[in-house]
């Protein structure tokens, strides 16, 4: 009789103790309680009585050791559990992580598609520009005449009282309607593909008292007024001065401005450098007092003093022709030479 592979239940347990175990063979562990030296002994002499309370000692033990198994068994199982749990969770929080980082750039691709516009070239004009070191830098100049702008920035200055809204806040700003006529001047160069930014991000190089320049960047500068142009230019200009322009500031833009009627003649020997990859860069040279032949058909073949700058367009010829560029100073001579129209 097989003790433990009877008893999977309490009544089992107590007919086996009920009886009396003279001459009867109850294997525990594999070991008959006949076999087993001590309760032999007794059991050849009758102790009947002390063979079952020595039964009892043997299944309590052994009661004692299956319930140990079980619970360690029961623990395993719960750890093995829990170990399920966290990976589904773990595995359900990268899920959503990713799901989050997917959303995330969507939308910053999307945010970003709003203000840019991409023309892919043709695989001919990438490669043949893609083999050569240094890309195709033209300048382009014109002349202007300057006097009904600096007219107007003395009115202006005069109707807001202020001394601030110089001239080369309204060259700049001529600059930036020119660009809407032009988008392509206010792009990149991406290897396979033209970036035309919608926004308008300035480069204005800057010169520091120990005759170092610092290039901050006009951030959107197409949305902002004069006044505000005006003050974050004299913010950069005062901070380029000290060298402590913010890190933030010295951004690559899409348009270079350089205006050396700010600097005089002094700063001349300076040769601004079209950024990589930029489209254009616009240098205003310092004004010069010239006589020019009078428009008054009264006046004819008397001269005028009027006041003049040299424009200089410079051009990656990747992106911008010479048809461009031309097209770009005639609207732009337009602009500074009849401001109110």
């Amino acid at each position: 009789l097989s003790f433990f592979g009877m008893c999977h239940g309490d009544s089992c347990l107590d007919t086996i103790l009920g009886e009396k175990i003279k001459d009867t063979k109850i294997s525990i562990c594999g070991n008959y309680i006949s076999d087993i030296p001590l309760l032999k002994e007794k059991e050849e002499h009758g102790t009947c009585n002390n063979v079952e309370m020595e039964v009892q000692k043997l299944v309590a033990c052994e009661l004692e050791r299956r319930s140990k198994e079980n619970e360690e068994t029961a623990r395993i199982a719960e750890d093995s559990k829990q170990k399920e749990i966290r990976a589904s969770v773990a595995t359900a929080l990268r899920e959503h992580k990713d799901e989050i980082t997917k959303m995330v750039q969507l939308e910053t691709e999307r945010v970003e598609s709003d203000n840019y516009e991409d023309i892919f070239i043709s695989s001919e004009a990438a490669s043949t520009y893609s083999s050569k070191d240094v890309p195709p830098i033209q300048n382009y100049s014109v002349n202007l005449r300057i006097d009904a702008l600096n007219e107007l920035s003395s009115l202006l200055n005069l109707t807001l009282k202020s001394k601030g809204l110089s001239l080369s806040a309204l060259l700049l700003k001529a600059a930036l309607l020119t660009i809407k006529d032009i988008p392509k001047s206010n792009s990149k160069w991406m290897g396979d593909y033209i970036r035309i930014s919608k926004k308008v991000d300035v480069n204005i190089p800057v010169h520091g008292k120990d005759g170092s320049i610092s290039i901050p960047v006009l951030k959107n500068a197409s949305s902002k007024g004069l006044k505000e142009m005006v003050q974050t230019m004299q913010s950069f200009r005062k901070d380029g001065a000290t060298n402590s322009l913010d890190e933030d500031d010295r951004n690559s833009g899409t348009f270079a401005f350089y205006d050396f009627g700010i600097f005089g003649s002094a700063n001349t020997t300076y040769t601004p450098v079209l950024p990589k990859d930029q489209a254009s860069l616009l240098i205003i040279g310092a004004p010069e007092q010239c006589k020019i032949l009078s428009s008054d058909k009264k006046s004819t073949g008397s001269k005028i003093n009027c006041t003049m700058v040299t424009v200089t367009l410079v051009c990656d010829g990747r992106i911008l022709d010479v048809s461009s560029a031309s097209k770009w100073l005639s609207i732009y001579k337009s602009c500074v030479e009849n401001p109110t129209s």
